[in-house]
């Protein structure tokens, strides 16, 4: 139930300059029982589909979805008439100060990044380390049991060698 607006260059995209939905693609569907509405919130990372008592009696309710097309939650709400996103709060930054943070916002972005980059250096780092330790752990295991494989193999060369002596000695003497 998922759509993709292609924006501005959906014309491009489709060849139909004419056609306003020529620019939608299904990405997905799903099922939603006797679905009346469906809407994005304003930061387009939920779609609702609801089920209203405006139109029928039966499963009235709403289901939230996330952008990556994943059920969040599912109410099913007798007489369940309407829902409205809550509106989002104006800022309380002035046009200079949200000016100010878009012009320092690639300096705040390469010192995230580089931040990023030191964690996940030091998560390889701890993941090397472990599997590392996982190598000699099983290699030590494995020079264990070559080792009682020897030793067990000279036993029974031994007792071998002994059991032929007494063989050949009680058909010699």
């Amino acid at each position: 139930m998922a759509l993709d607006f292609t924006g501005k260059d959906a014309s491009r995209a489709t060849g139909s300059e004419k056609d306003p939905g020529a620019g939608i693609q299904l990405l997905d569907t799903t099922e939603h029982y006797d679905v009346t509405d469906i809407e994005w919130d304003l930061s387009g990372r939920y779609l609702t589909s609801r089920a209203s008592a405006w139109r029928h009696t039966l499963k009235n309710g709403y289901t939230i979805w996330d952008f990556r097309r994943q059920e969040l939650t599912k109410q099913v709400l007798d007489r369940f008439k309407q829902f409205l996103w809550r509106p989002r709060p104006r800022t309380l930054l002035s046009k200079e100060q949200q000016r100010e943070i878009h012009k320092r916002l690639r300096e705040h972005s390469k010192q995230f990044d580089e931040e990023d980059a030191v964690e996940e250096s030091t998560v390889s780092a701890e993941l090397i380390a472990a599997r590392r330790w996982l190598i000699e752990e099983w290699n030590a295991w494995r020079a264990k049991l070559r080792r009682e494989i020897k030793e067990e193999k000279g036993k029974r060369e031994k007792e071998r060698g002994v059991a032929q002596e007494k063989i050949e000695q009680g058909v010699c003497g």
